[in-house]
């Protein structure tokens, strides 16, 4: 994956969010992407003319601290929950200390975080 890929990603719901990579990590555990949420839910992928327009989602303002962006160790991108879109669109935001979630739990930490499920 590289900067500006766009990734939808489909929830429990069966409705899709769409990450964007801002950055790429490395360690001895392999690469991992840094991602932002696009502020859009969904069943089917919108415009790129839409995409365009969408800016970056936060998690909850009432709990704890915000949250902009995402390290997803162990992502698995050959999962049928997820389609690389076929475009690219500049990151919104530089890497800047993302939180870390494991792609088993990406779920459960999107619900609680972003209320989306």
């Amino acid at each position: 994956m590289k900067r500006g890929d766009l990734l939808a990603y489909e929830l429990r719901s069966k409705s899709r969010i769409i990450f964007r990579v801002i950055d790429r990590f490395s360690d001895r555990g392999g690469t991992y992407p840094v991602c932002e949420i696009l502020d859009w839910t969904g069943d089917a992928i919108p415009a790129k003319t839409t995409m365009k327009t969408l800016s970056t989602k936060r998690s909850r303002t009432d709990y704890k601290h915000v949250i902009t962006q995402l390290m997803i160790c162990r992502f698995d991108e050959n999962s049928l929950r997820v389609q690389k879109l076929d475009f690219r669109l500049k990151p919104a935001q530089k890497d800047a200390g993302p939180t870390v979630v494991i792609w088993s739990h990406l779920d459960t930490f999107l619900a609680e975080w972003f209320l989306l499920e």
